[in-house]
This record gives structure tokens, sequence and C-alpha cells, in this order.
């Protein structure tokens, strides 16, 4: 049995047993406390450690015990297209970077891109750019300078894009190697 908190106070004892998903517990707390289960984190109290709800990740895997208390805390996020485009040498019209990717992101909102790297970039020394959503959704194949707006990584996804979903990400992926 495990017992977990909101922030408010509310208070449920739920059972669980260690082969148990993660993820299904998080939704399971996060219904029984009326809180937005895709918002929804828990935390180990007594550790602070934030409970990741990978896929196929057990409450065994993660080291949760009975009688261990969770803290549930309703998170904001904002999901945001991202288009990838990485660079390519060779005579023209093959040099240049081209979009080989196009998929959304869940983002802690509040969070500085920093500190959310592994969720955006593919590979290192990417850079990251801000471009008004399109009315089609769909991203240029090529990739032309002066089209998005660098971002500061030490800023977050609410204070670029704002709540509105009217901005996404292009992600540049640098050549590796020689041309």
């Amino acid at each position: 049995c495990l017992t977990a908190k909101s922030l408010s106070g509310q208070e449920v004892a739920i059972s669980a047993r260690s082969s148990d998903e993660v993820a299904q517990l998080q939704v399971a707390i996060a219904e029984a406390l009326g809180l937005p289960p895709a918002q929804t984190r828990l935390v180990v109290s007594a550790t602070g450690q934030i409970l990741e709800a990978r896929p196929g990740a057990t409450l065994g895997d993660v080291g949760l015990a009975s009688g261990c208390e969770l803290s549930a805390v309703a998170m904001p996020t904002l999901v945001v297209r991202r288009h990838v485009y990485n660079a390519r040498g060779g005579a023209p019209p093959y040099r240049g970077s081209f979009l080989t990717a196009t998929d959304e992101v869940e983002l802690d909102a509040n969070a500085p891109f920093a500190a959310q790297e592994q969720l955006i970039f593919p590979s290192e020394d990417c850079i990251l750019l801000a471009i008004p959503r399109s009315a089609d959704g769909r991203a240029p194949n090529k990739w032309e300078n002066g089209l998005g707006v660098k971002v500061d990584l030490h800023a977050s996804p609410a204070e670029v894009f704002g709540m509105s979903g009217q901005h996404e990400m292009v992600v540049l992926v640098p050549m590796d190697g020689m041309d």
C-alpha cells in the first residue's frame, strides 16, 4: 500500500504491487486526487526523487516499497511540434540542411530548455530555433537561414512559445565530419 498526497492536502491510499508500472500508478493517483493524469508527476516524499513514467518501468525497478509516501504534483506541460533538419554536404543543390523528421515533444512549460535537452536534441551541438506555426502544419523541405529566431536555452518553453501553441521549434543538426 502506498500513500499519495496532493499539494492541496488531499490524501489517498493506493494498493500496488512491485510489478505494477509507474505509469499506471501515476494515472491511478492522479485520477483519485482529481489531477490531470498527463501532467501529474510523482515524487517520493522522503527523498524528493521524481518517478519517471518510462514505458515498462515498474515500481520494483524504481525501488518503491510498501508504505512509501508519494507527493503528486500537476506540472504544466506544453506540446510543441519539432522539425529536425540535418546538414548535408556536397555540390549544390545537395548542400544545406534538409528536413529529416517532424514530431511532437512534450516539455515542462516552466523548466529551462537547457534542463530538457535530452527531450529536444537528437545529438550534441544542435541549434534550437522558434518559428510561427504554419497554416498547413508543414515545414519546408530545405531550411533557409533567417526563417527562425534562435532560442535562449536558459528560457522556458512558456516564455518562448507561450501557452497558445502558435509556435513550433526547429532543431538544426550540424554536419558530422568532412564534406
